[in-house]
């Protein structure tokens, strides 16, 4: 089912276009935490893809699946480490919520590789923890 703004679901309309309240609203109308649009991403990837922290804790408060894959094989975490431009206060939430580090995609990378891989920021410090 496509949501009015053209999204899979209305759930994943409430990550792009809002925040935590929007998700919780979704949620309790119903929306299936861990549905996947066409390419395979959840409304929790979506959300660590653009960063917006505030629907990733609500997704993760909700008992979003911190391991789900796309269909490249890509996590939250991945997307959050690929996207995050040096910021890191997605990676943080979801490594602190045990989100694994070292899960491989398709193509054999993982967040922790990834963020040894990205030049411009330092992203590995992140991952130091985990």
């Amino acid at each position: 089912m496509t949501s009015k703004n053209g999204f899979s679901t209305a759930l994943h309309d409430a990550v792009v276009h809002g925040g935590g309240r929007e998700v919780a609203e979704a949620l309790r109308n119903g929306a299936d935490l861990n549905a996947q649009d066409k390419s395979g991403n959840t409304a929790l990837f979506l959300a660590a893809s653009a960063g917006n922290v505030e629907a990733v804790e609500a997704l993760l408060d909700a008992g979003a699946d911190l391991e789900i894959e796309n269909s490249w094989g890509n996590t939250p975490l991945w997307a959050a480490t690929f996207r995050s431009r040096g910021d890191g206060t997605v990676i943080q939430a979801l490594l602190q919520r045990g989100a694994d580090a070292d899960h491989k995609n398709a193509s054999g990378s993982s967040p922790r590789t990834l963020a040894a891989r990205v030049a411009n920021y330092d992203l590995e410090r992140f991952f130091l923890e985990g």
